[in-house]
């Protein structure tokens, strides 16, 4: 069983990052898809890989632009708040992944319609 235990209270890692390092920017990024993902992301047939990010905004235009280059696409989720949320879809990941059976060829993704 996969859990999450957060030290001190804080509501994510991130932001008991975010506490232990005042003068940093943390972003919440990269742990809702597997490794082999991030090396290789094209999926072909126009999906493209997505990373789910949480953080003030100054560091996710930073964090953005970070992903954009290796080939991945941010999904802007909000202030680092959010991070909490993040952080549990990839639990949820975690085991539908290895318990549920459904292997690590998948991700969280945003389906957007074409413009019309």
């Amino acid at each position: 069983k996969v859990k999450l235990e957060v030290p001190g209270g804080h509501s994510s890692l991130a932001a008991f990052i975010q506490a232990k390092c005042p003068q940093a920017q943390v972003v919440k990024a990269f742990n809702t898809i597997p490794f082999l993902h991030i090396a290789n992301p094209d999926f072909g047939g126009g999906v493209h890989v997505q990373v789910p990010i949480a953080g003030e905004e100054k560091a996710l235009l930073i964090a953005s632009t970070l992903i954009e280059a290796i080939g991945l696409v941010p999904i802007k989720c909000g202030g680092l708040g959010m991070a909490e949320h993040i952080e549990h879809l990839a639990l949820l990941w975690i085991s539908m992944a290895f318990q549920g059976g459904h292997g690590s060829d998948w991700f969280f993704g945003k389906i957007e319609k074409p413009a019309a």
